[in-house]
């Protein structure tokens, strides 16, 4: 969503003490270089002492710029921030076709004793072992993915839910895919239309985990009484974050949504997403003449209409919508920061990307499934831009032509 222009503007305005300082040093070597040329009655302290005080003012901000600089090289953290009390015990758990509903096989992630290998097998696998001691009550949230992602996109996310109490269920985005079309406005409309379709798939796979861990759960008292199954949360990732609002309008038990970054589709297209419901949106550039005149302007229009809907259904329904500065869509999954795709790490490190996004989920979820309201974690952030904050940039999405 971050075109080349908007990228050089957020890397001056993230940057610029950089070169800043840079000026400075070539200034001063001036002066000194040409010193011997002044008059005699010019005090050459005076233009050095003016600029020693602008050098000053600007090598903090230019030591914190180097700094950001160099940590967005260190990669993605190697283990979990903000992790919690409990080691993480993680199971693929097979689920039996049922009728027209086929197996499934998802990721469950829950407190334990002692962490382990990823152990295989049936539901009752996962729960054989008591709850860790300490635990006081262990909710329960859904994952659903991107559009072609499986269980293992946000493993890290799901470690830090569930070493702080929580059960998380992770599923498989395998419903059949479609081609997308945005060469003309029908066909995006047909694009759109069959994008919903998909969804109902996807979120018949999610509804069915859910009954059959409900189930699975009932077995077990040990776990069922930690456990409030009429109060589930769900998260997803992109075309999963559409899955979860989904399943607010479609099933009682959700009782608490995150959409990373996803747009909405269906009912939830035309209502908005039950409350709570929280939104983390990666950084967009407001619409320009050059985007709706090209080529991909029906894709480019679909994507800021969305950004206007999503934000009437929030505002509208008092939930949360954060957009992270600098934030590509992919920085909320565990791959953020693998590869060569440094350019995107120069304005959101990995490991920044990562502690915003379990800091932010972790106080959601706490709040709306615990009842804890004593944090807010968005506002230790810099890089979160709230509701109020993104008015500007909304307000250009609906004045565009």
């Amino acid at each position: 969503m971050i075109d080349t222009i908007g990228y050089a503007c957020r890397l001056i305005a993230r940057y610029w003490a950089i070169p800043a300082l840079a000026l400075l040093l070539l200034a001063l070597l001036a002066l000194w270089l040409t010193q011997a040329r002044w008059s005699a009655r010019m005090a050459p302290a005076i233009p050095f002492a003016m600029l020693a005080l602008t050098f000053a003012a600007i090598a903090l901000p230019a030591l914190r710029a180097v700094g950001h600089f160099a940590a967005s090289f260190q990669g993605a953290p190697a283990t979990p921030v903000l992790t919690g009390l409990h080691p993480a015990a993680v199971f693929d758990v097979n689920l039996p076709a049922a009728g027209e509903q086929p197996a499934l096989t998802v990721r469950l992630w829950r407190p334990a004793n002692s962490a382990g290998a990823l152990t295989r097998g049936a539901c009752d696998v996962a729960f054989t072992q008591a709850p860790p001691d300490g635990l006081g009550d262990a909710p329960l949230v859904l994952y659903a993915p991107g559009w072609g992602g499986d269980r293992s996109e946000n493993t890290r996310t799901a470690a830090m839910l569930a070493s702080h109490g929580y059960i998380v269920v992770a599923l498989d985005d395998s419903a059949p895919q479609i081609q997308f079309d945005f060469s003309s406005e029908a066909a995006t409309a047909e694009t759109t239309r069959r994008a919903g379709e998909r969804l109902q798939l996807a979120l018949r796979d999610a509804l069915y985990a859910l009954n059959r861990i409900q189930t699975c759960l009932g077995a077990h008292p040990a776990w069922r009484d930690k456990t409030d199954l009429n109060s589930v949360g769900f998260m997803g990732f992109s075309f999963g974050g559409a899955v979860a609002a989904e399943a607010s309008l479609r099933d009682a038990r959700i009782a608490a949504v995150a959409n990373l970054d996803g747009g909405l589709y269906a009912q939830a297209a035309a209502q908005g997403a039950r409350r709570p419901y929280l939104v983390l949106a990666s950084d967009f550039d407001p619409p320009s003449a050059r985007r709706l005149a090209s080529p991909r302007r029906y894709e480019w229009q679909v994507l800021y209409d969305g950004v206007l809907n999503e934000a009437a259904h929030t505002r509208r329904l008092g939930g949360d919508i954060y957009l992270i500065r600098g934030a590509p869509h992919d920085a909320f999954l565990d791959s953020y920061g693998v590869g060569d795709q440094f350019k995107k790490w120069l304005l959101l490190p990995p490991a920044r990307a990562e502690e915003i996004k379990h800091a932010v989920l972790l106080d959601f979820f706490e709040t709306h499934l615990r009842g804890d309201t004593s944090v807010a974690a968005h506002a230790r952030y810099a890089e979160v831009m709230t509701f109020s904050e993104m008015s500007s940039r909304l307000e250009r999405i609906a004045n565009a032509p």
